[in-house]
């Protein structure tokens, strides 16, 4: 549901767009074919030439600066910089969103993340063998620790820990929920934003989220 309404946010701009382009006069047409465009890869026409924005059905009528605006934000752009990760939760959004619910759940499981270990008293020859993004159910081995000298008891004693995470599969992608859904929200945050001077400015603190906190860089 998150993803589906970050989608829906970004269609509410592009037609926020083409209210604003027609002045409030939106054809029927226009209507229908409206939503922000998000291509992982070059659109193309007839004998695979690349499409120019003007033949975009869902923005082709918008005016040159928006559609160079919103081709810039597209995923196929593969160029380094701020907006690298911007694309990548675009990408994202849109794979997950575009999958048929009716048929297919976004299921979410544990998964091992980290794992506790003494490696810091290195007397006992300890090596591990973490299973790292294994899904955490009764009997799941977590790791593995193999000593070459037997550590005393008092070392051993207490309950050992590992810290999971919650992640979910589209595709062959893994996904850790928590994380991901903050940079997604930050990345539509984004793109709003740089249509923002086009429209009345919104309340203060309308675009604030207190509780999203981004634990990976967007981008460099």
């Amino acid at each position: 549901d998150i993803y589906h309404n970050l989608r829906g946010a970004l269609d509410y701009l592009a037609y926020q767009l083409h209210e604003r382009h027609y002045r409030g006069n939106v054809p029927s047409q226009i209507i229908r074919d409206s939503q922000f465009p998000i291509y992982s890869s070059t659109p193309t026409g007839k004998g695979g030439s690349t499409l120019p924005t003007s033949g975009w059905r869902s923005i082709g009528t918008l005016g040159a600066k928006e559609r160079t605006a919103i081709a810039w934000l597209q995923p196929y752009n593969t160029r380094k910089g701020k907006l690298e990760g911007v694309r990548a939760h675009l990408r994202d959004i849109g794979n997950i969103n575009n999958i048929d619910k009716h048929r297919n759940l976004h299921i979410t499981r544990s998964m091992v993340q980290a794992v506790q270990t003494i490696a810091s008293i290195p007397d006992y020859g300890l090596t591990q063998d973490p299973a790292f993004g294994a899904a955490i159910e009764v009997g799941t081995r977590i790791d593995t620790w193999t000593f070459k000298r037997p550590p005393p008891a008092a070392t051993m004693a207490g309950q050992r820990t590992c810290r999971a995470g919650a992640v979910f599969e589209v595709s062959g992608d893994r996904f850790d929920s928590l994380p991901h859904i903050a940079g997604s929200i930050t990345s539509v945050r984004v793109v709003i934003e740089r249509f923002a001077f086009l429209f009345p400015p919104l309340p203060q603190g309308s675009l604030v989220f207190p509780w999203v906190r981004v634990t990976e860089p967007l981008g460099s």
